[in-house]
């Protein structure tokens, strides 16, 4: 089994929270583009979102060989250009939320921008190595991989999967409180 199955789990799992979100509510994405300069109506946002997630469940339950390779290299482009996209939308300083998880507030920065980019690399390696989703090997572990050990790195891609959420979603409304705080504790002095 491939060291980083449990990231290939999260960035899977990134991807079809990501389709989910903007299937729901594409609004905030569109609005995001169109600062842009890319209109873009809500139904073209929903039709990413079923991409994404078609992408999502795809890789995470490719019997392996070239339907592998094929779906973790269009994992691996969907989050090259979220890389790009985000970098763009980050530069602009005019873009409040990339609207990747629908109505979930997750601005663009840095973190956005190498999650994506990371994102990127781990699919681009799913892709290379052409080895069997996450999913079908917890139904058929690989020889000389216990299930228990196979059902570890899963569930370590999961959890992984809540982290990096909460770093895109949660932390930056944090951050932004913390400074305004500093901010106005420095001008109380």
């Amino acid at each position: 089994m491939d060291p980083l199955t449990g990231l290939q789990v999260t960035i899977a799992g990134l991807l079809g929270l990501a389709g989910a979100g903007k299937l729901a509510r594409p609004l905030p994405a569109a609005l995001a583009l169109a600062k842009l300069g890319l209109p873009v109506a809500p139904w073209v946002v929903r039709t990413l979102g079923t991409s994404e997630l078609a992408l999502a469940a795809g890789a995470l339950g490719a019997p392996g060989g070239m339907a592998a390779r094929t779906v973790w290299a269009a994992v691996a482009v969907a989050y090259a250009c979220f890389a790009v996209v985000g970098a763009a939308m980050w530069r602009s300083g005019q873009v409040v939320s990339c609207g990747c998880f629908g109505g979930a507030t997750s601005p663009p920065g840095a973190v956005h921008v190498a999650v994506s980019a990371a994102g990127a690399a781990i699919a681009g390696r799913g892709a290379a190595l052409a080895g069997a989703g996450p999913l079908q090997l917890l139904g058929a572990p690989p020889p000389g991989d216990p299930a228990a050990v196979v059902g570890a790195v899963f569930a370590g891609g999961v959890l992984a999967l809540g982290a990096v959420y909460v770093l895109l979603v949660g932390l930056p409304p944090l951050t932004a409180e913390l400074r305004a705080a500093v901010e106005v504790r420095k001008g109380g002095r």
